[in-house]
């Protein structure tokens, strides 16, 4: 793939958190409690309340929705069994059934 002088090379953003459209894109090594943390921290700074994620590693994929629910953010994980909620105030409610 070809650029030009000054332009960093390939089409996806250099960052490895960005929006795509109403989605965060989330590249990570481990997809674990801390990226997802991580990527809900990053979005409610940025002032989103209602937003999904997507955390990326080379072999695994996680999903997540997050919305406020009486002011506290609620989140739906795909096949995720730990809580986030005893280190962030998090609630998680795991869904098997989204993959």
């Amino acid at each position: 793939m070809s650029h030009l002088p000054g332009d960093p090379p390939g089409v996806s953003p250099a960052e490895t958190m960005y929006w795509l459209g109403d989605v965060l894109v989330n590249l990570e090594l481990v997809t674990d409690s801390a990226a997802i943390t991580k990527a809900i921290t990053w979005s409610i700074e940025q002032g989103y309340t209602n937003f999904q994620i997507v955390i990326l590693s080379l072999f695994k994929v996680k999903f997540a929705e997050v919305s406020f629910v009486d002011g506290d953010p609620y989140v739906k994980v795909s096949n995720f069994q730990q809580t986030l909620k005893r280190s962030t105030g998090v609630n998680l409610d795991y869904n098997p059934a989204i993959t």
